[in-house]
């Protein structure tokens, strides 16, 4: 399976609606990813990222593609242009790099593929814009570092390393459009449905501020 190329405005789209991305575990056999899949679409999340180079990575992308079709924008987190390649033909919609990568940001520019990778200043988010990269991902601690006004301002900017509520809303107020949640959504060995849709559901209410509480957000 392949995928077409979509645009920023779809990405942009989902992530108003809620603005946030599910970061999948890694090491997981297939089964236990879709089961997952199944509890972030019914919390409900829009965006979620599948690694590629795990061992049943590929694998799964291929399920989740078949399973949710476009109701989840599937990104594939690729370190290397074989990985890529790979999980384009798999059929992921967009690629989450660990970093800026030359041969990657060159093959995905030709190909017209959306690449989300993760940079540390904003020189480096203007060196992925100029390469053709329509979004930037920041971990939290380097975005709230630096004043606001130094991200370029037409970048969207998505915050990942989020642990708890009051870095979510810094981040929110900082200017990022969303966060990225990892460890923070999925913190036990085991992730019960229920207790994936109610994590949710509560970084949610936190981000439209909306929250009961925020001090503890994502520490439980």
């Amino acid at each position: 399976m392949t995928t077409e190329p979509f645009p920023l405005a779809t990405f942009l789209a989902q992530l108003q609606r809620v603005a946030l991305i599910a970061r999948l575990p890694n090491n997981l056999p297939v089964q236990e990813l879709i089961e997952i899949g199944d509890a972030v679409l019914a919390a409900p999340l829009f965006v979620v990222e599948v690694a590629a180079g795990e061992a049943d990575g590929m694998a799964a992308i291929s399920e989740f593609r078949q399973r949710y079709g476009e109701h989840l924008l599937l990104g594939a987190v690729a370190a290397t242009l074989p990985q890529v390649q790979a999980a384009l033909t798999a059929g992921a919609h967009f690629f989450a790099l660990p970093q800026l990568d030359a041969k990657v940001l060159r093959f995905a520019r030709e190909a017209q593929l959306f690449c989300l990778p993760q940079v540390k200043t904003p020189v480096e988010a203007r060196l992925a814009h100029l390469e053709g990269c329509p979004a930037v991902a920041i971990a939290a601690p380097e975005l709230l570092a630096v004043p606001a006004e130094q991200w370029p301002a037409t970048l969207p900017l998505i915050a990942t390393e989020v642990d708890d509520g009051p870095t979510a809303t810094a981040c929110r107020r900082t200017g990022a459009v969303a966060i990225r949640l990892q460890d923070a959504l999925f913190p036990a060995t085991t992730w019960p449905h229920a207790a994936v849709i109610t994590a949710a559901r509560q970084w949610r209410r936190n981000w439209e501020g909306r929250a009961n509480t925020t001090a503890d957000l994502g520490r439980n």
